[in-house]
């Protein structure tokens, strides 16, 4: 599964499925805020998987952290454009 920030994969053609998302969080302590994008990526590719994605284009993230000092939890949400090649 190809996930890019950019709004193109070189070469490729492609038709638009949908949006995918996918989260990731918890207890900040527990887990670095990386730890918590590659859960949210993870989710995304299952999200586009389901769709018959090939690829998720022109991924975004949103962090938001709640809380407070003793119980600080983040949350990301990872979303983009699925898609699938035309050229297979």
């Amino acid at each position: 599964m190809i996930v890019t920030t950019t709004k193109e994969v070189p070469g490729r053609n492609y038709m638009i499925i949908g949006i995918a998302k996918g989260t990731g969080g918890g207890e900040e302590r527990k887990k670095s805020v990386s730890e918590y994008c590659d859960e949210a990526i993870s989710d995304l590719e299952d999200c586009a998987r389901q769709m018959y994605a090939d690829a998720v284009v022109a991924v975004s993230f949103s962090v938001t952290e709640t809380g407070g000092e003793k119980h600080r939890r983040c949350q990301v949400l990872a979303y983009g454009t699925a898609v699938s090649f035309l050229d297979r």
